[in-house]
């Protein structure tokens, strides 16, 4: 088993969570663990 790191970084928008999701199964792996931070305040 390989593992990976993503970071995504952009404005927050509804359904960026799903979308990245997504993208990911379409690649047949699995998301572990998930944080989210607002930068910048």
């Amino acid at each position: 088993m390989e593992d990976s790191v993503i970071s995504v970084v952009g404005p927050d928008s509804i359904g960026i969570m799903e979308t990245i999701a997504e993208a990911v199964a379409d690649l047949g792996a699995n998301i572990e663990e998930t944080r989210a931070s607002i930068l910048g305040g």
